[in-house]
C-alpha cells in the first residue's frame, strides 16, 4: 500500500471566529494591504494596553482631537490588557480606473474586542490610508465596560453576519 501523503491545504485559512466580532483576522499569512493594516492597530491596540497612546499611529489630521479623547480614557484607566481583531474590511474609491480595475484602498476597518480588567468591550477600528502609510482614523468602543464585571451571553450561540455597519 502506498504511504498516503498529505495535501497542501488551498484556499483561503479557516480562522477561528468571536461570538461577538465575527472572524478574526489572519495575522499569520495577511495580503499585503491587510498586513498593513494589522500592523497599524496591533501597534495602536499595544500601545493603549501598556497605558500609552501611541500618537505617531494616528491619523495626522485626526490626531490632536483623538488624542485628547483617547487620553481621557487612559487617564481613568481604561485601558484593555489584551485584545482581538476581526477580518480586515478595506472602503474603495468609488471612482474605478480605465482599465476597470479596483483602485488602492484609502480607507479599512475592522471589529474589536477589548479586554480589561474586568470587562469586556466590542466595537470597531478604522484606520486610512495617508501618505502610502495606514493611520488610526477613529475608535467605536464603550471603553466604560472595561471596568464593569463581564457576565457572559446567555442566548444559544446561532451562527449568523456580524458587524454594525451596513455594508
Amino acid at each position: 500500500m502506498p504511504a498516503a501523503r498529505l495535501r497542501p491545504l488551498e484556499g483561503p485559512a479557516v480562522l477561528p471566529e468571536d461570538f461577538g466580532i465575527g472572524p478574526l483576522a489572519d495575522q499569520l499569512l495577511p495580503g499585503r494591504g491587510e498586513h498593513r493594516v494589522l500592523t497599524a492597530a496591533m501597534s495602536f491596540l499595544d500601545g493603549l494596553a501598556a497605558g500609552r497612546l501611541e500618537e505617531e499611529v494616528l491619523l495626522p489630521e485626526d490626531r490632536q482631537e483623538l488624542a485628547r479623547s483617547l487620553q481621557y480614557h487612559l487617564d481613568l484607566g481604561l485601558r484593555p490588557k489584551r485584545f482581538r481583531l476581526g477580518t480586515v474590511y478595506f472602503d474603495h474609491p468609488a471612482s474605478e480606473s480605465s482599465a476597470g480595475t479596483q483602485p488602492a484602498a484609502e480607507a479599512a476597518w475592522l471589529n474589536i474586542r477589548l479586554f480589561g480588567a474586568p470587562g469586556v468591550a466590542e466595537g470597531e477600528l478604522y484606520l486610512a490610508a495617508s501618505g502610502g502609510r495606514w493611520y488610526v482614523s477613529d475608535i467605536q468602543t464603550g471603553f466604560a465596560l472595561l471596568a464593569e464585571p463581564y457576565v457572559g451571553r446567555t442566548e444559544k450561540y446561532i451562527p449568523s453576519a456580524y458587524g454594525w455597519r451596513l455594508q
